[in-house]
């Protein structure tokens, strides 16, 4: 099995964290051997002095770009050091590199493998461990590499995050690495999060998070699931989004088939199955006490001030709303807007419907009449409001949000 579609520009990415990772490092394998052979070197070498790390990798790195990792001045002192302290991680990780005299060509893997008998705590040596089981299509060996060097330490997640990304992707991997994800490793919370950001297809995710055995145990766990669930959203993977929604108790099971405002439902701010408030300069949206919407629009301003997602099945419906207060004048400047999400239709596709006003009582109500065709799988509720070119700030109170099945 091919471990990835483009073999060639997976092993140089993995062999760039490992070049990286040589860089940092080199200079603090060499300390040792100079430090008895050459004592004047190795002051220059000290962990605290400022300027040695970067002597030590500009020399590795001019010789990795020279294709000459083998020359004397990078192989001697790494030989030197093994003399001096033969458990150096670091030592017999470069030695293994160099042997070669080139990044393109395999390092001798029996030293990688030793040196992480020594200690793998070494994330250079973790990076070969990958290279190899990607060479040999090795999936075990792939991940078990990335959970240990991410296990090793935090800063090693910039390095390893973008590829694991990608390592994820791959057909045939996911049953690996839902037995690493059980084991709810301490860098698990953040590469999901990471991942939702640069996965193309949010229904990788998707299988991963919902087939997981430990998935209530996540400690940034609104994160994951609002997050999640907005990706699925976006991509028009509305069934899957509300799955998401249902199946880890995000709330109330009603949030999807109603506009109403409610605490309760409120506490939930995050999830994009809510109504979603607009708060830009110059405009917006806000919930008052848990029941009411206030709506507000400065002169010259205008743009969608809020919007909620309905799972609505086919059929006829009515929505409606009660002005409690505010300016006449944003009230005839409000537009409503009803559209479909996902299915067969085009998403944001628009649904006609009649709009109507009663005065009652010296109270305004509004009235949406409309029909959900049957390639709807979701129903896009939407507030636009305008300013106009009124010399005061506007604002607007709409409460008691209803949806009805029209008779």
């Amino acid at each position: 099995m091919e471990l990835v579609a483009n073999r060639r520009s997976f092993r140089l990415s993995v062999i760039a964290v490992a070049l990286v990772l040589m860089f940092a490092s080199a200079w603090h394998a060499t300390v040792m051997s100079f430090r008895s052979l050459r004592p004047q070197i190795a002051v220059m070498l000290k962990a605290d002095e400022p300027i040695a790390a970067p002597k030590m990798a500009a020399v590795v790195a001019s010789r990795a770009l020279e294709n000459k990792l083998g020359a004397p001045e990078i192989v001697e002192p790494l030989r030197n050091s093994l003399r001096v302290m033969a458990l150096n991680p670091g030592a017999l990780r470069l030695l293994a590199i160099s042997k070669t005299g080139t990044l393109e060509s395999d390092p001798d893997f029996a030293l990688v493998e030793l040196s992480n008998e020594v200690s793998r705590r070494d994330l250079g040596t973790q990076a070969l461990l990958i290279r190899k089981g990607v060479e040999s299509n090795d999936l075990g060996l792939v991940l078990r590499s990335y959970d240990t060097a991410l296990r090793t330490s935090e800063r090693s997640w910039d390095l390893f995050f973008p590829n694991l990304a990608r390592a994820i992707e791959i057909p045939g991997i996911e049953p690996d690495f839902r037995e690493i994800m059980a084991d709810n490793p301490p860098w698990l919370d953040d590469f999901l999060l990471f991942a939702m950001e640069r996965t193309e297809d949010p229904r990788i995710l998707y299988q991963y998070i919902i087939r997981s055995e430990n998935v209530r145990q996540f400690a940034r766990r609104d994160e994951i699931y609002n997050g999640l669930t907005s990706r699925l959203v976006s991509a028009g993977l509305l069934d899957l989004a509300r799955n998401v929604f249902i199946r880890f108790d995000l709330g109330d099971p009603e949030i999807l088939v109603s506009p109403e405002l409610r605490a309760d439902w409120l506490d939930r701010r995050g999830n994009i199955m809510l109504w979603q408030f607009a708060e830009v300069d110059g405009y917006g949206a806000q919930p008052l006490g848990g029941t009411v919407m206030s709506i507000y629009a400065n002169p010259g301003r205008a743009g969608r001030a809020a919007s909620k997602i309905l799972f609505l099945d086919p059929g006829r419906y009515v929505f409606s709303a009660k002005v409690q207060g505010g300016a006449s004048e944003l009230l005839d400047a409000t537009e409503w807007t009803l559209g479909c999400l996902g299915g067969q239709s085009e998403t944001g596709q628009s649904l006609p419907f009649t709009q109507s006003r009663t005065t009652q009582g010296g109270e305004t109500g509004l009235r949406l009449s409309f029909a959900v065709p049957a390639n709807c799988q979701a129903v896009l509720l939407a507030l636009d409001v305008d300013g106009g070119d009124s010399q005061l700030s506007n604002d607007l109170l709409l409460g008691d949000l209803r949806l009805s099945k029209a008779l």
